[in-house]
């Protein structure tokens, strides 16, 4: 035998062997369910993540402009011409005020909303201030009301806390509230400050560290619970309301330090974002240690560190447009461009008429790029297929 064959028939058996052997231990381990690894594309959070993205994509394909820019309201209810807005505007959602349910009970406030929902293109959020209290608006029309979270804690702590949520939750589905503006997931603990009776009302001597983490597990309460009847959560008022007063009536320059927000007022946000929150609504306050040159609701920094540093996903909503906080800084019309390219996607607006055309020039003009549009409209589409609504 020539050394050249003598050669190749060696390798072609050691090519032989070695195919072998890893045929073998391919079939050992696949043949065994704990040491096989299942390909990533089966696992069954891909799936849903699949099936998610499949859903959004195939209805956004089929939106016009004007469908994607009415997506990003949630309009107040307006007092004529509902179900011609809802048409005409491709409205995203409307938010319930106490002159929604004057005069109307459980039944008759739950058939409107069914006929809101009969004439939306996509169906829509409805939304609801329900904390409990002195900020609840169908409390009028059920049979036993929401008290504050502050009684609740008082009365029975997280485990009260847990199930009057579950209760409201399911009162609020019931009558076709599919999202609750809240929880209040700012740390106040000075009695005269504004939104100190909105949460826990937890003693003046308690350390804001204490107070912070005592928020934090009632938000993280909040929103595992509502999550499990697929009642949209909406943390406020980001990046923490702080010891202020009424932003309705006044701006709000808030002046605490960096560090302060970072280890006090972010902490229940936080809570709330990893407990899977959809929604998070921003408020009109200037905060100087993170922009003291614009309100948060118009703040680029303000949206970045919610987006980058607490990898929220779900939908940055604005608080009322018609709030001093915002009119006394400037034209509420022109804050709707100026804060969808800071970074929100949804605005609780009375006067959407004048800023759903402002906001079509503006993404005809290219101010604001079709991509940062998209984008909004994606979050507001993700955070109704969670809600079982598209």
């Amino acid at each position: 035998m020539s050394l050249y064959k003598y050669f190749y028939l060696t390798w072609t058996l050691i090519v032989i062997l070695g195919l072998s052997i890893g045929s073998l231990y391919f079939l050992n381990n696949t043949s065994d369910p704990q040491n096989y690894e299942k390909p990533k594309e089966f696992d069954e959070m891909t799936v849903q993540e699949i099936n998610k993205t499949n859903r959004i994509n195939e209805v956004l394909s089929g939106m016009n402009l004007d469908q994607k820019i009415g997506q990003i309201f949630l309009a107040k209810v307006p007092e004529v011409n509902q179900i011609e807005d809802i048409q005409n505007y491709n409205l995203g959602g409307f938010v319930i005020f106490d002159q929604d349910v004057k005069d109307e009970n459980s039944e008759t406030f739950k058939q409107k909303v069914a006929t809101w929902q009969a004439n939306a293109g996509i169906p829509m959020i409805i939304a609801s201030d329900e904390e409990g209290g002195i900020v609840t608006r169908v409390s009028k029309i059920v049979p036993e009301g929401f008290p504050s979270i502050s009684q609740i804690y008082s009365a029975g702590g997280m485990q009260l806390i847990s199930s009057e949520t579950d209760r409201k939750d399911a009162i609020l589905k019931s009558l076709g509230i599919n999202v609750n503006l809240g929880p209040v997931a700012d740390v106040a603990v000075n009695p005269s400050s504004y939104m100190y009776s909105r949460t826990l009302m937890l003693p003046a001597e308690t350390p804001l560290v204490d107070a912070a983490n005592t928020t934090a597990e009632y938000v993280r309460i909040v929103v595992t619970q509502s999550n499990l009847q697929q009642i949209g959560s909406t943390l406020k008022h980001f990046p923490g309301y702080g010891e202020n007063g009424d932003s309705h009536n006044n701006l709000i320059v808030d002046k605490e330090d960096l560090n302060t927000i970072q280890s006090v007022d972010l902490i229940p946000f936080e809570a709330g974002i990893q407990a899977g929150a959809g929604g998070v609504l921003v408020s009109h306050n200037i905060y100087e240690a993170i922009d003291p040159t614009q309100p948060a609701s118009l703040s680029p920094a303000v949206h970045e560190l919610l987006r980058r540093d607490l990898n929220f996903n779900g939908v940055i909503m604005t608080d009322d447009f018609d709030m001093k906080g915002l009119t006394s800084f400037t034209d509420k019309n022109q804050a709707a461009v100026i804060t969808i390219n800071a970074g929100t996607d949804m605005i609780i607006s009375s006067t959407y008429q004048d800023q759903i055309q402002l906001v079509r020039d503006a993404v005809n003009n290219g101010t604001i790029s079709q991509e940062r549009l998209r984008d909004a409209v994606t979050h507001v589409l993700s955070w109704k297929y969670d809600l079982g609504l598209i």
